[in-house]
């Protein structure tokens, strides 16, 4: 399952989970600002910035449509 860490006021976590909902794909949501061990995970693999996207265990940030294409 894809993991997709976001905060409350990310608008292009807020489009992506949109995109994901739109093409049926299953994610778990982690927010950053409510849990301290996904944020320091993100930290430790030298992202700062959500959305980020988890899979199989490697973690990528970037541009939603960049992130679509890590899923496809």
């Amino acid at each position: 399952m894809v993991k997709l860490y976001t905060t409350t006021t990310c608008p292009r976590c807020q489009v992506l989970k949109g995109k994901f909902k739109e093409g049926h794909i299953p994610y778990e949501e982690v927010n950053i600002e409510e849990d301290f061990v996904a944020r320091a995970k993100l930290i430790e693999n030298d992202i700062y910035q959500v959305p980020a996207l988890e899979i199989n265990g490697q973690i990528k940030q970037g541009e939603v449509e960049e992130l679509l294409q890590f899923i496809q």
